[in-house]
């Protein structure tokens, strides 16, 4: 069994957020952990969007289930901007249909979204950058976050 987790990381340090407990704090970064342990894919979104807005500033929400698929969605005080799926075969968990649902069933259709969005942490990330990370036969999904989040300077719990 691999590894399943779900966390939002939230630019700006502290803060209380209802439904979120503060993990971790690197930098400028905060990691927050749903207090009920594993949420869906547009419960995570409503999170991540809190999480943003309670800090004025951005957010990032990452689920991974099972070391298999991985879903990431970029937010703002104003809501949800980019959102990526990694993973061969995200048809085969229940997150990963609904991840599907949320993002179009176009694994690459939010590409420019999120190098906008990746331009607000201070260390942007390309289109083609994000389609190399992604594009990578990763074992894992997990490293395929990794390897994102070091890229963005964001640490991965």
């Amino acid at each position: 069994m691999g590894l399943s987790k779900c966390f939002i990381a939230a630019r700006s340090v502290g803060g209380l957020v209802s439904d979120l407990k503060e993990t971790a704090t690197q930098g400028e970064w905060s990691i927050f952990e749903p207090t009920s342990g594993w949420v869906r894919p547009r419960e995570l979104e409503e999170l991540c969007i809190r999480a943003a807005s309670n800090v004025e500033d951005i957010a990032l929400a990452v689920l991974i289930e099972d070391s298999d698929i991985a879903y990431l969605a970029a937010g703002t005080p104003e809501g949800i901007v980019a959102r990526l799926l990694y993973g061969t075969s995200p048809d085969d968990y229940a997150d990963g249909v609904e991840a599907l649902e949320l993002i179009g069933y176009d694994h690459t259709g939010n590409y420019a979204q999120f190098e906008v969005w990746s331009q607000l942490t201070g260390s942007p990330v390309t289109q083609n950058q994000l389609a190399s990370i992604l594009s990578e036969d990763w074992v894992l999904a997990e490293d395929a976050v990794a390897a994102l989040l070091e890229r963005l300077h964001i640490p991965f719990p």
